[in-house]
């Protein structure tokens, strides 16, 4: 699961950097382009982040996963307090 983790972040930030790379150096080009584009090319740039946590925190790490689950039921149940215990 590590080397999946590394090779998402790898290839996430390899994707983010790049796009902003273009984007700062053509930014005149950028800004000529339509909005309704613009927006796409956000989201498209946006949408891989959360995929990521997801995928990375979510998936990845059960414990996490575990917490989530957890809190879920207990907000659809209505029964929720909002304590949280750490032990060290």
């Amino acid at each position: 699961m590590l080397l999946f983790q590394s090779i998402s972040t790898t290839a996430f930030l390899l994707l983010y950097e790049v796009s902003s790379f273009f984007i700062r150096n053509f930014t005149a080009e950028y800004n000529s382009l339509p909005e309704d584009l613009r927006r796409w090319i956000f989201y498209i740039r946006l949408t891989p982040t959360a995929l990521f946590c997801y995928l990375i925190y979510y998936v990845g790490t059960p414990s996490i996963r575990r917490l989530l689950i957890e809190r879920t039921k207990l907000l659809y149940k209505g029964s929720y307090e909002a304590t949280t215990v750490i032990n060290m």
